[in-house]
């Protein structure tokens, strides 16, 4: 797991996350029997794509099938989903694609195939209107099907001098981080975006700091170096 956030205004929008990748437990007749540890403190959750038009980031599974998830996005940008006529287009042949790889690989057990994905573009170019999209991929209650969860933040027209923001990942830390950013945004209207990098490195430390106890290890689920990407 990881700690992951997104902030737009009508100014910029930024992304970010924790640092720390864990392996994967190892099981045997249902039991665990290598815990989970971490391999990676300074891995970059954060991406982008399409020359730094459209930015992310991603909490659940890192990797799949050899690559990462911008990997993965970035190959299906180019091959599958090319010069498409629009933002809703192009993040819709994104997900599905990615989707039906996610289905189709085999290396994970089903029932722990999950991504958090969060996307930060503007369908018009124009910086005032970028929106946050988020999508979490997971399976069915019957393990055999992938479904996803899509959300548009805001969905509405975004209000200027407004900071809306997004928390995926830890269950334990993600009530502190909220609370923080509520707080921070509430002292610091009119937010500039150096303002805002600052808020989320705070916002990121303080999510590793609260994170819980791997379910299948020792250590925490967050830690590492944390990330911050901007658009703006």
């Amino acid at each position: 797991m990881s700690i992951i956030i997104s902030m737009i205004t009508d100014k910029c929008g930024i992304t970010a996350s924790d640092g720390r990748v864990t392996s994967s437990a190892v099981f045997q007749n249902g039991q665990v029997i290598t815990k989970a540890v971490p391999i990676n403190e300074n891995f970059e959750k954060t991406f982008s794509l399409d020359n730094g038009k459209l930015i992310g980031t991603w909490a659940g599974i890192m990797t799949f099938a050899g690559k990462t998830i911008p990997e993965h996005l970035a190959e299906i940008f180019s091959i599958d989903c090319p010069q498409l006529p629009n933002l809703e287009n192009t993040l819709s042949c994104l997900i599905s694609t990615l989707k039906d790889r996610f289905r189709n690989n085999t290396e994970i057990l089903f029932e722990f195939r999950k991504i958090d994905l969060i996307i930060v573009a503007t369908d018009t170019g124009r910086i005032q209107d970028l929106r946050t999209y988020t999508f979490r991929l997971k399976p069915n209650d019957n393990n055999d099907q992938i479904i996803i969860e899509h959300e548009i933040i805001p969905n509405e027209k975004k209000q200027p001098n407004i900071v809306y923001w997004k928390i995926f990942g830890d269950d334990s830390s993600r009530p502190f981080v909220d609370e923080f950013l509520r707080e921070s945004i509430e002292k610091s209207p009119n937010v500039h975006v150096d303002t805002l990098v600052s808020i989320a490195y705070k916002a990121i430390r303080l999510g590793i700091k609260y994170s819980g106890k791997h379910s299948y290890g020792d250590d925490k689920t967050c830690g590492g170096k944390p990330f911050v990407r901007e658009i703006k």
